[in-house]
């Protein structure tokens, strides 16, 4: 950051309230003229600055590009931060389909029991723990090896182990479907499937991870 106008510590306290989410780019062209933004593959992460309330409630505050430079921040240090941030204040969470759907008394022998629902602990705009680095990659470890991320909604994803007996084209098809019947339109997220490589530590479209 150069010319910084608030100190490190204020800077600090900043990124302490600071929460990530993503949304799909093509479609918040406008918005993102505004919003501090980092591009990925398709979708962009922004940032929103989380404020309690006297009253015990808590504002939400788009992190704007103009606000950034009225602070001297740089766009692209920031958004890198506010990731790392965001895993800290706002943890990710994994639980297999069945417990998340049906609870305790759920069918953990079926083959949804291998497909795991992540997001963030209140279940809002918790998509972006895709974007987290630690939680992404301890949810491969458990899983067992490379991960396909399925974009459920804004508010979710599914994560599942890479299969040779699913092909990408198989569960794209399955995205673009729920997308199209299941999905309101204000909560899609994408028709891509991601693919996640463990030993790289890198996340990235499914086509993109097979051109490798």
């Amino acid at each position: 950051m150069n010319e910084k106008h608030i100190s490190n510590e204020q800077y600090g306290d900043f990124l302490k309230k600071v929460r990530i989410s993503v949304i799909p780019t093509d479609y918040n062209r406008e918005f993102l003229q505004v919003a501090a933004h980092k591009e990925f593959e398709d979708l962009s992460v922004v940032a929103h600055l989380m404020a309690p309330q006297e009253d015990g409630s808590v504002k939400s505050f788009l992190v704007t590009s103009v606000g950034l430079d009225a602070m001297g921040i740089n766009q692209e240090k920031f958004m890198k931060d506010a990731i790392e941030a965001s895993e800290k204040n706002f943890p990710g969470k994994a639980a297999p389909l069945p417990s998340y759907l049906f609870g305790q008394n759920s069918p953990e022998d079926s083959f949804s029991a291998k497909i795991f629902v992540a997001s963030m602990q209140d279940m809002n705009n918790g998509a972006a723990v895709m974007l987290y680095p630690d939680f992404m990659q301890k949810a491969a470890q458990e899983i067992g090896g490379n991960l396909y991320v399925l974009p459920s909604s804004r508010h979710e994803v599914l994560l599942m182990k890479e299969d040779p007996l699913f092909t990408l084209k198989d569960l794209k098809e399955v995205v673009h479907e729920v997308n199209r019947t299941e999905v309101a339109m204000e909560d899609r997220l994408s028709d891509n499937v991601y693919h996640y490589d463990a030993a790289e530590r890198k996340l990235e479209i499914g086509e993109h991870y097979q051109e490798r």
